[in-house]
């Protein structure tokens, strides 16, 4: 039984073929690589919003209960109690 090559090629065409995509797609994934490194590292300059300062954000645990207004204008303090039998 005499031995051939599956893909014999005297001419080298593949090889050259072979060789030039593999340079591409190696550029090209060095170049999406330089490009994510850059996007990392670099500290983007964001537009001013030209918003007011904040003095004080409340903190949840200085809220005591939680009350609502009806349409009368007083309290409503039924919410707590209907949050307790849940």
């Amino acid at each position: 039984m005499q031995r051939t090559f599956v893909f014999y090629d005297p001419t080298g065409r593949r090889w050259t073929r072979f060789r030039r995509i593999v340079g591409i797609a190696g550029i090209a994934a060095v170049a999406l690589l330089v490009v994510l490194a850059l996007a990392i590292i670099s500290n983007p300059i964001l537009p001013a919003l030209g918003l007011p300062s904040v003095q004080h954000l409340a903190n949840f645990g200085e809220l005591g209960t939680i009350t609502t207004m009806d349409a009368s204008g007083f309290r409503d303090d039924t919410l707590p109690r209907m949050m307790d039998c849940a």
